[in-house]
Parts: structure tokens; sequence; C-alpha cells
């Protein structure tokens, strides 16, 4: 476990006073804000500690506390001594050792339990008795899991097959879920940072409407295609619909009513493989006419005499 020094993170000495460590943090918190380095994660690990330092140091009885462990856990590190080792009597616990929960700690802190509820470093985690190492003894209860938040979704077949987005309201506050190609009904989003640890993650939980051409079973999508009589017997082509358009599709001569024809990568995308696709099935339904005139009458039982 590494010793988290916050002054050094905020770049101020022990004995700034409250104005300095506001102007540190201001400064420091503009140069690494994830909005002005996208895509850079040692950026938005130091936002994380510079806002953790400021929490504590901003804070005159968090930084009492702190600066009072400090002095004791320096000496004691630098002694080479193990987490699992500290004297932890002198904080009170005495012999009735037990550990201290999160939810203990972060009242102890004054926190919610950590900058922007996103948590205490391990630093906190396992010093304090919130990590597998640097308890209060093994009559630990598990902390229980944090309560899942659920809001529901409607999608188009379209936009499960694209990819869309929708806006959803949490904790007051407007936010943007983007929602992955090849989505199926019941699948769940996690919005990550929504929520505090009391509230619990957000969940989207996705249905994909009913689409009047296309069923789904999987990845493959089906669609029942009208053959008309003369092209089921003698052969030829037929439209077909997709969710890029209408494709043509040759039928073979004597293609039976309800036969299935694969069309290949035609289908949905794979949730985790977008560029991976399933098929397109298609049924042909072939149409027997109603209405004969005379003389398709006449050719009609001249086939059928043939036949026999």
């Amino acid at each position: 476990m590494k010793y988290q020094d916050y002054y050094q993170i905020l770049g101020v000495p022990k004995n700034a006073d409250a104005k300095a460590i506001k102007n540190a943090f201001r400064r420091l918190a503009r140069q690494y804000h994830p909005d002005a380095n996208k895509g850079d994660p040692q950026a938005e690990t130091r936002f994380k500690a510079i806002n953790e330092a400021h929490t504590v140091l901003s804070d005159p009885e968090k930084r009492k506390k702190y600066d009072r462990f400090g002095k004791d856990w320096e000496r004691f590190e630098r002694a080479g001594g193990h987490p699992q080792d500290f004297d932890w009597n002198q904080w009170g616990m005495g012999g009735r050792q037990r550990r201290m929960s999160q939810e203990e700690f972060a009242r102890m802190m004054g926190g919610r339990g950590g900058p922007g509820g996103q948590g205490f470093s391990s630093f906190f985690e396992q010093l304090f008795g919130m990590g597998s190492m640097g308890g209060f003894g093994p009559q630990a209860a598990p902390r229980a899991a944090p309560p899942k938040r659920l809001v529901e979704a409607e999608v188009t077949l379209e936009e499960a097959f694209r990819g869309t987005s929708r806006i959803i309201t949490a904790n007051g506050q407007r936010v943007q879920a983007q929602i992955p190609p090849g989505v199926k009904t019941d699948a769940r989003i996690r919005l990550r940072g929504s929520g505090s640890p009391q509230e619990g993650d957000l969940y989207i939980k996705v249905t994909v409407a009913p689409h009047p051409t296309f069923a789904v079973q999987g990845e493959d999508l089906h669609v029942k295609v009208p053959v008309d009589l003369y092209t089921a017997v003698l052969g030829g082509e037929v439209a077909v619909p997709t969710l890029e358009g209408s494709k043509h599709l040759k039928i073979a001569p004597g293609t039976q009513s309800h036969a299935k024809i694969a069309l290949s990568g035609q289908g949905m995308p794979h949730l985790k493989q977008p560029r991976k696709r399933g098929n397109l099935i298609v049924l042909t339904d072939v149409k027997i006419p109603k209405q004969l005139s005379e003389q398709e009458k006449t050719l009609f039982k001249q086939l059928r005499s043939f036949a026999s």
C-alpha cells in the first residue's frame, strides 16, 4: 500500500492555508480535467487524486485527522512495517477489535465515500479496513452491494441495428446514454459514475420494439417474401427488404412455398463484435393467382395434361 501525500499531490506545503489549497486545486483541476484530456487515462487518474486530496485538505476536521494519522503511518512505514501489523489501539479501538465499515469511515471523514462518489484510493481502503488488508480483525461482515437503479428505454429495430442514444435523467441531471449496435430486448447498459455508492449504479433496461417486417432471433432476422407462381416455377429474381435497403434475391426454378433462403451477413450485428453480423432468413410465400383468364386456364389445363 502506497502512502498518499496529499500536500505533494496539490503541490502545497503542510502549513498551507485554506486559500492556497483552494487555488492549487482549481489550477490543477483545470489542467487535468477529463474534458480537457479526452482519452488520457493518466490525466483521469491524476484528476481523481487531486479531487481526493482536496476533499481531505479543504475540510479542517478531515485534515486534522489525516495529519495525525499520516505522521504515525510514515514513521511505521519507514521502519519497514506491514499494514496488518499496524497498532490500531491508538485509534480508539482498544482491545475490542472489529473491522470498520466503509459507511463508518465515510461518516468519520465527514464525506460520502470519496470525491464525486468515486470511492477512496487503496491507501484509505486498506488503511481503514475496507480492503483485503489492514482491517480490524476477522469478524468483518461483508459489505452489502449497493442497489441497482433501473430505468427503461425502448428503441426501434433500426436504432438497435445502427446504435443510438437516449437522454436519461439521473440525480436531477440529464445524462446522454449510448446504446450500442446489436442491443437486444432485456439487455442492460451500465452508466458508470451516475450515482453515489449509496445509490448504486444506474442501468438502462432496453426493449427493442416489434417490427412490422422483420422478426428477430438472436442475430438473425427473418422476413416473409411473396413470390409469384411463375417465378417460383420458372425461376427469377425477387426484391427482398433489408435494414439497409432492398436487395435482389435469385429464386431457383421449382422453389416451393415456405422455403428458407439465407442471405449471409444481412442480419443484426453482434453486440460485442459489431462488424460481425447474423443472417437474413427469407421465407418464400408463393402466391397462387385467384383469378385466371380463359387463356390462362387453358394453358394450365394443358400443363396438367402433360404432367399426367
